[in-house]
C-alpha cells in the first residue's frame, strides 16, 4: 500500500545498496546516457555499452547522480541470497496457482519441474475451458515447449492457438450462452493479434503440412475457416505478408454469415 515506505524499509534492512556507474546507467535509455556523456564532456558516439564504459572510466557515481538528479539502488548480496533461498515460494506466487496451496506446491516441486506443473494446469484448464480460453491456453503451452526447445511441438500449439482465434471459438462459446442474440452476433469481431502470429513466424522452419491436419482434428463446435483458407493465412504469416486489416474483417464477416445459417 505504500511502496516508498516499503522500499525504505528494504534499504534500511540491507536488501539494497548503492549502484556503481555501470549498474546505474544501464537502466537508462541510450539517448539519456549520451546526454550524460555530453554534459561530462565525453564523446557520446558509439553503442550504449561503449558510451557507458567511457563514462565509467572518467566520472564518479556522484557526478552522474548530480546530472540525472536521481539515485539508483541495486540488489545487495543479502537480497540475492534471499531470492535464491526462497525461489520456490516466489515461483509459486508468480504462477498464480489456484489449485495448490504453497505447501502442496513445495511438495510437488520435489518431483516435478515448474514447467511440468504449469503444463498440468494448462491441461486441466483446457478440459474445463476449451472453447472459451483454448486459444490462450494453447499459446501458453507453446511457450513452455519453446522454452524447452521442443520447437515442432511448440509450433503445433501455436497453430492450434491461431486456429481457435481465427475460428472464433471464444466468440461462439459466448454467443451460445446468450442464445445467439442476433444483435450481438452482428457486433462480433474476430481478432487474432501479433502475439498469436509472431510465434508462428518465429518457428516457421519447423512447419510441415501434416500439422494442418493435426490442427483440424481439434474438437470444435463451429467451423469458420476451411483448410485452404487456413493454409493461405499461414503462408502469409511465414512470408511476413499477413495483413491484419484485411484478414480480421474477412474472418468477422465469415463468422457472422456462418453463425446465421
Amino acid at each position: 500500500n505504500n511502496p516508498k515506505q516499503f522500499h525504505e524499509k528494504l534499504v534500511a534492512e540491507g536488501y539494497y545498496e548503492n549502484s556503481n556507474v555501470n549498474e546505474m546507467l544501464s537502466v537508462y535509455k541510450a539517448s539519456e546516457i549520451k546526454n550524460v556523456a555530453e554534459k561530462l564532456g565525453i564523446k557520446p558516439s558509439g553503442k550504449k555499452d561503449d558510451v557507458i564504459k567511457n563514462i565509467e572510466q572518467k566520472a564518479t557515481i556522484e557526478e552522474i547522480e548530480n546530472i540525472l538528479r536521481e539515485k539508483v539502488l541495486s540488489l545487495s548480496q543479502k537480497a540475492k541470497d534471499y531470492l535464491r533461498d526462497n525461489a520456490i515460494d516466489i515461483e509459486y506466487y508468480n504462477s498464480n496457482s489456484q489449485d495448490l496451496s504453497l505447501k502442496e506446491y513445495r511438495e510437488k516441486r520435489k518431483t516435478f519441474s515448474s514447467n511440468d506443473l504449469k503444463w498440468q494446469e494448462y491441461q486441466k484448464d483446457l478440459k474445463e475451458n476449451f472453447f472459451s480460453k483454448g486459444d490462450l491456453i494453447y499459446l501458453g503451452m507453446g511457450g513452455l515447449l519453446e522454452e524447452e526447445k521442443k520447437f515442432e511441438d511448440a509450433l503445433l500449439m501455436y497453430l492450434r492457438s491461431f486456429y481457435m482465434a481465427a475460428n472464433g471459438a471464444e466468440k461462439y462459446d459466448r454467443l451460445k450462452k446468450l442464445h445467439f442474440d442476433r444483435e450481438l452476433v452482428q457486433e462480433t469481431k474476430i481478432y487474432v493479434g501479433r502475439f498469436i502470429t509472431d510465434p508462428i513466424h518465429r518457428l516457421k522452419e519447423y512447419f510441415n503440412s501434416a500439422m494442418i491436419d493435426e490442427v483440424y482434428e481439434l474438437k470444435r463446435a463451429f467451423v469458420n475457416i476451411d483448410k485452404l483458407t487456413f493454409k493461405q493465412m499461414l503462408d502469409e504469416i511465414f512470408n511476413s505478408s499477413f495483413d491484419f486489416r484485411t484478414w480480421e474483417p474477412k474472418l468477422s464477416d465469415s463468422f457472422k454469415k456462418n453463425i446465421m445459417k
